[in-house]
């Protein structure tokens, strides 16, 4: 039995949300820093953008499609930007960005000491340069190697002994490194002079 001509018959449709896209910028960040972000999709009402750390746990979400997001400075490694719409708990790959954190190594790139000789000992200045470094430590050894003085500052000063004579070395380090580049050491020679003697006076008597 075929339907009447005056019936028809409708399919309603419900277009379902997708997440249609996502960018990040920058790509990367060094020591941290902020990244804008944008979420696109198709019949979408509502978004959440989540921000991972390297490890996978949870920095920060946000529900705008368009924002700013904060790397934290550590640890290093790849971050993920994810864009969810609608409530949904998956999301395909076009939504989903990494964000590389890199972090410089800290290193020691000189070491001056001033002046670069003495006599009979006397007072020296240093200063020490480096990159991305938090904290110093410049180590005088004796000519036996022993350790004369260290200091935790950038720059300073330390008194080189009349003695021993000899070879007098400075070492600046960085960061805790146990190790330091040759432009970072620096050899004081301790000289001392010898004042040969003399005769200044000569008394004759007779009698």
């Amino acid at each position: 039995m075929t339907a009447p001509a005056c019936q028809k018959t409708f399919t309603n449709t419900i277009n379902q949300p997708v997440c249609t896209g996502l960018t990040v910028s920058p790509t990367s960040v060094t020591n941290g820093g902020n990244v804008t972000y944008t979420c696109t999709g198709d019949n979408v009402t509502s978004y959440s953008v989540v921000l991972k750390r390297p490890d996978g746990s949870t920095i920060q979400t946000l529900t705008s499609a368009t924002g700013t997001l904060t790397v934290p400075a550590a640890p290093e490694g790849t971050y993920t930007a994810s864009c969810f719409v609608n409530g949904q708990t998956t999301t395909p790959s076009i939504c989903q960005k990494t964000v590389t954190n890199n972090i410089p190594s800290p290193v020691c790139t000189d070491l001056s000491v001033t002046p670069g000789s003495v006599t009979n000992g006397g007072n020296v200045t240093y200063t020490c340069n480096g990159n991305n470094v938090s904290s110093y430590s410049v180590v005088f050894s004796k000519p036996d190697g022993t350790v004369l003085q260290t200091l935790a500052t950038q720059n300073g000063s330390v008194t080189i002994p009349a003695t021993p004579t000899g070879n007098y070395t400075a070492k600046c380090f960085v960061n805790g490194q146990t190790t330091t580049p040759e432009s970072c050491q620096k050899t004081v020679p301790n000289n001392t002079v010898v004042v040969n003697p003399t005769c200044d006076n000569l008394t004759l008597t007779t009698s």
